[in-house]
């Protein structure tokens, strides 16, 4: 059975198909007569109560105007409830399927709060080209970095979203590409720490840490949380899971500094490379 959600009546599917009728001003009456699903399944499926068919699915966001990535995104969730991959808990996806990769950008693209950690690596939001590229083990020029910079870089700049980004000292000091590839990150993490609307906290090395936190994740809105994974990312909806992982980053933002002190130790982490630039 599909998973519930954290919050409204249904499943995150049950309510994405109801909101998309609603668009058309559609009956259920109306829609059985157009897809032969009858009304009493259809209102099961609207309750969140019976899964349709991936075929059905397809067929009634079809019906309902969705696109295409829209419509590949339904199916797949479709699929990953019949094949029992969604609990309560937790939704587990491989980040190459492009339902999944739509699902996150939409989450992303809605929020208007995000709170983001990072121990190893720069947040993908605040890389340079030069940094992802390497990352992302693509060329520059790539579409896929290329995409990828333009998205970020409309996300971070948008003035009523808010972005509060915590990384380790560890992880602007983890030597990604040439010492003139770090500096310019460096230099990009400062300007954009400027930003009205975005905040970067940096956990000094020489913090003592009473707890640890070894895996990045985001919060978006305080109602979805995405953790990152080698191959996949974790999807939670759960408010248990969400209270979690904002307890958690609320330690994290109190062993961080913040302002011009963040930035002071940015720039004494971009000194340590001078010698290397020549």
């Amino acid at each position: 059975m599909a998973r519930k959600s954290s919050s409204g009546e249904g499943t995150e599917l049950s309510r994405a198909l109801v909101a998309l009728r609603s668009l058309t001003g559609l009956r259920q009456k109306e829609v059985e007569a157009q897809t032969g699903i009858s009304q009493a399944q259809l209102s099961r499926i609207e309750r969140g109560k019976s899964l349709p068919t991936p075929e059905e699915t397809a067929q009634l966001a079809r019906l309902y105007g969705a696109d295409q990535p829209r419509i590949d995104e339904l199916v797949q969730m479709t699929r990953d409830a019949k094949a029992g991959i969604r609990d309560t808990r937790l939704v587990v996806q491989r980040g190459n399927t492009l339902a999944m990769q739509q699902r996150w950008k939409r989450i992303e693209g809605e929020a208007r709060v995000v709170r983001s950690y990072q121990p190893a690596l720069i947040l993908g939001v605040l890389q340079t080209v030069e940094y992802s590229s390497i990352v992302l083990d693509q060329p520059a020029d790539s579409p896929v970095v290329e995409d990828r910079a333009r998205r970020h870089e409309r996300l971070i700049r948008e003035p009523d979203r808010r972005h509060l980004l915590i990384q380790t000292e560890g992880s602007l000091r983890l030597r990604v590409g040439s010492p003139s590839v770090m500096a310019r990150q460096a230099d990009h993490l400062v300007e954009t720490s400027r930003l009205a609307n975005v905040q970067i906290g940096v956990i000094p090395e020489s913090r003592i840490m009473d707890f640890t936190a070894g895996t990045g994740f985001h919060i978006y809105d305080d109602t979805v949380v995405v953790v990152g994974l080698e191959v996949a990312a974790a999807t939670l909806t759960d408010p248990d899971d969400i209270r979690h992982f904002r307890a958690l980053y609320e330690r994290l933002s109190e062993a961080a500094v913040w302002g011009d002190e963040a930035r002071a130790l940015i720039e004494r982490v971009r000194a340590s490379l001078q010698g290397e630039l020549g």
